[in-house]
């Protein structure tokens, strides 16, 4: 018996929150390709892209917002506080070509 070939892991994040419209987009197309992950921000972290929080306690919260077939988690970290607890936390670190995050729409 051949073994079934394991679905490929996606970890999303962005840094508009959990509730931003994009990330759903992305949520919506990327599971199409495997399993899905979210590991976002509790609330807009813009601009805090390299940031990582030092002087507080991080918090992770299980979610269903994306319905009970995807996995995830908002965070009261910044967006690079949600990637390492995905990988580290949540996928026992797994390692990832690219996590994926939505851009921006134009104004």
């Amino acid at each position: 018996m051949i073994p079934k070939k394991s679905a490929i892991k996606i970890l999303v994040t962005n840094d508009d929150s959990i509730m931003a419209p994009g990330l759903k987009v992305l949520v919506d197309v990327a599971k199409k390709f495997g399993e899905v992950i979210v590991v976002a921000p509790h609330d807009a972290q813009s601009g805090m892209g390299h940031a990582v929080t030092v002087n507080t306690h991080l918090r992770l919260t299980k979610t269903s917002i994306f319905g009970e077939n995807i996995d995830s988690y908002t965070s009261t970290g910044t967006p690079v506080d949600c990637i390492k607890l995905g990988i580290n936390k949540i996928l026992n670190n797994v390692v990832f070509p690219a996590p994926l995050f939505p851009t921006n729409p134009k104004l």
